[in-house]
């Protein structure tokens, strides 16, 4: 997991054992803001967040992507 100090960008990779698609879910909280997650083909969701709200993001697995990168990113604009 790579953070920024000023928590404006992660990157992070997961891995999984199912060999099969499937979608990875992680509970992501941050400081408020409009957030873009992307994978290696592009946007996948955008959120915006209050101070201290909770939001489940499901991440899609693909067939024999193992590890499978990630990227959460605090926009300006939503």
């Amino acid at each position: 997991i790579v953070l920024k100090p000023d928590l404006s960008e992660m990157r992070f990779q997961l891995e999984s054992d199912n060999p099969a698609p499937h979608v990875a879910q992680i509970h992501f909280s941050a400081p408020a803001g409009n957030y873009t997650v992307r994978d290696q083909q592009g946007r996948i969701i955008q959120e915006q967040l209050r101070n201290g709200q909770e939001t489940i993001l499901d991440l899609p697995m693909n067939t024999g992507t193992n590890p499978k990168a990630f990227n959460i990113v605090r926009n300006n604009g939503f």
